[in-house]
């Protein structure tokens, strides 16, 4: 841990963020820790929170589902962001056919731009994520939904697409997300199985809503190593 005092921050900054922690005007913050210049000038944790203890990601786990994607594009895997997600299913028919399903491509779903109609911002999308989370799978049910723009066009913040990323990826590298996930992004980071929790199961029976669980110390190496351009101590992770 360098010496906050020496940094741009400074010891009155910090205790400003301190302060607003504990008196409520930063609300629902339970750990900060700031990393900069090469060093860990900050951390501290609130409401009896510590170190050693997971946090829920939520849809922070979004970014983790992408980034293992891209991996498998990197390896091989998966020919790249332009590659059609149907072929890479078990399903052998959908409701509500469209051609335009056919050029849905893994980039769409990236970008949440699909065309489907799932939008969990809207009350009345049919692929919600509400609706989605209580199917006994939420990819098939997300592939069924109705095209209400043609893919890459609209862009829909859809907790769905994530599920179909994840789901494709899997069938790719023939691994179940959580074991390529240690295998090829967090053993390499340092970050030990034992130290996060992910229940990746797209059904109903799925109270997680498969987000992970990190400590706050790797979630900061997540975000270094999309800082430093997907690599990690001189060994890239990602392109």
């Amino acid at each position: 841990m360098a010496d906050i005092a020496k940094t741009e921050l400074g010891i009155a900054s910090a205790n400003a963020i301190v302060r607003g922690i504990l008196d409520g005007a930063y609300k629902d913050v339970d750990s900060v820790l700031l990393f900069q210049h090469r060093h860990l000038v900050m951390e501290e944790y609130f409401y009896g929170f510590t170190a050693a203890r997971q946090h829920q990601l939520r849809s922070a786990t979004k970014s983790i589902v992408s980034a293992l994607a891209g991996i498998a594009i990197d390896r091989g895997a998966l020919p790249g962001a332009h590659e059609p997600v149907l072929p890479h299913m078990s399903y052998t028919v959908y409701a509500n056919p469209d051609p335009r399903k056919a050029a849905m491509t893994l980039g769409n779903f990236f970008s949440m731009s699909s065309g489907l109609d799932c939008n969990d911002h809207s009350s009345d999308s049919p692929g919600r994520e509400t609706v989605i989370d209580d199917t006994p799978d939420w990819v098939k049910p997300t592939l069924d939904l109705p095209m209400i723009n043609a893919p890459g066009t609209h862009g829909y913040y859809c907790s769905g697409g994530v599920a179909v990323v994840g789901r494709t990826t899997e069938n790719a590298v023939h691994m179940s997300l959580p074991d390529y996930a240690q295998a090829n992004l967090f053993g390499p980071l340092g970050i030990r199985r034992a130290d996060w929790t992910w229940n990746y199961n797209l059904t109903n029976a799925n109270k997680e809503y498969s987000q992970i669980h990190l400590r706050p110390r790797d979630m900061l190496k997540i975000g270094m190593l999309f800082a430093n351009g997907g690599v990690w101590q001189g060994h890239r992770i990602v392109s």
